[in-house]
């Protein structure tokens, strides 16, 4: 009987309850664990945090082995510069030197994830069939 308290006698028996914590309360526990979570969402610096317009970049790598590894960033000219030199992905990494082989600009970054995403289904031979088009319609590609 930790919880419970004797509420009388009913047929000789007694008769217990258990103790049942005030719904408000709960509430406020439950509410306090997402506090955090909301406040920071309400936050005005936090949505400044995000860059929604700018410039944003999606990427194919080519590493040594013919493999393909594409990527999304906001500095273009840095992420291949770390890259090149193994700090970049762990998959290009082992498999350097690592050039770049395709690279479109997007202004909204939302476009640019969605893009990567759909790249990166693409399967091999598609993936070459972009690279190729791109150096022909990009003769010079800046690293």
């Amino acid at each position: 009987m930790n919880d419970a308290f004797i509420v009388g006698l009913q047929n000789n028996n007694i008769v217990t309850e258990k103790k049942v914590p005030d719904p408000s309360s709960l509430l406020d526990e439950r509410a306090q664990c997402f506090e955090p979570y909301v406040m920071k969402m309400r936050d005005a610096s936090f949505r400044k945090a995000v860059k929604r317009k700018g410039r944003f970049f999606v990427y194919i790598v080519q590493c040594r082995d013919g493999t393909y590894y594409t990527g999304y960033t906001k500095d273009l000219e840095n992420r291949i510069a770390l890259h090149k030199s193994g700090r970049g992905a762990k998959y290009v990494k082992n498999k350097l030197p690592a050039e770049l082989v395709y690279a479109k600009q997007y202004r909204y970054y939302k476009n640019a994830l969605n893009e990567e995403k759909r790249v990166k289904t693409l399967t091999r031979q598609q993936k070459s069939e972009l690279v190729r088009s791109y150096a022909e319609n990009n003769s010079e590609i800046v690293e």
